[in-house]
């Protein structure tokens, strides 16, 4: 690494999602247990704010405590690197609006719909395939074989 660029694209890929989970390499070190290389890819730039496609943190996914504490090591030697608490106010924020909605008599916002009918799916897990989101797996077979008949 001898200039910005370089950095800055490692730092690109290390936040980047991976397959159809969306998982970043911070998130699959912490579903496998690798505490060193966890340490590492936060030393280089990796993101724990950033959620996989499922909507987790790295954090979340770990797989036991002493690979969380890795990540509170590291908070706690670095608390001005990263905004660690980015994707809880946005979650907060979520629910904030749906309870003044609900205490004005309003029906509560909607922050995320099925590709494929439309269905209301906020606060839920959905069912994924590359960028899309469903919210059964009629939908997404139904969404998988149409775009193969577009195909052929």
């Amino acid at each position: 690494m001898t200039n910005g660029t370089n950095e800055l694209d490692i730092v690109e890929l290390l936040n980047s999602p991976f397959g159809g989970h969306g998982l970043t390499l911070l998130h699959m070190a912490a579903e496998a247990g690798h505490k060193e290389a966890i340490s590492v890819l936060l030393e280089f730039g990796a993101d724990p704010s950033i959620k996989d496609g499922q909507g987790q943190l790295a954090y979340i996914t770990a797989v036991n405590k002493d690979t969380r504490n890795e990540f509170r090591r590291f908070m706690a030697k670095h608390p001005e690197k990263f905004d660690y608490q980015k994707a809880q106010r946005a979650l907060a924020a979520e629910k904030r609006l749906t309870v003044q909605a609900l205490a004005s008599g309003q029906s509560p916002p909607i922050f995320s719909r099925c590709f494929q009918c439309a269905l209301d799916i906020t606060g839920k897990i959905p069912f994924e395939y590359a960028e899309y989101k469903f919210c059964s797996t009629k939908c997404l077979k139904q969404h998988r074989t149409e775009k193969s008949l577009k195909k052929s």
